[in-house]
């Protein structure tokens, strides 16, 4: 019966598990989603986003005390969760 022979460290000469993955993505690939539900979500709070930046500008002009602060806050944090969809791990 012949022995299999178990690497000893964590990476070791070999190279391990790490070989086995893809390359990390380079350029302007790292800011492009690439699974379905990345997409979605960068298409759905960047709408939101988008619709947040047009109501602060419109309370704004309309000098509604607070709310342009409130949708600028949530511009800014639905913003934040588009990029974040966009450069996410990729998994399909």
């Amino acid at each position: 019966m012949r022995r299999l022979r178990r690497s000893s460290g964590s990476g070791g000469s070999r190279g391990g598990r790490r070989r086995n993955y893809a390359p990390a993505a380079t350029g302007a690939r790292k800011f492009v989603p690439t699974g379905w539900a990345n997409w979605l979500g960068v298409v759905l709070f960047g709408f939101v986003c988008a619709t947040m930046v047009a109501e602060a500008l419109v309370a704004a002009a309309d000098g509604r005390g607070a709310d342009p602060i409130a949708a600028a806050l949530l511009a800014a944090l639905t913003g934040w969760m588009a990029y974040l969809f966009a450069t996410g791990p990729r998994q399909d």
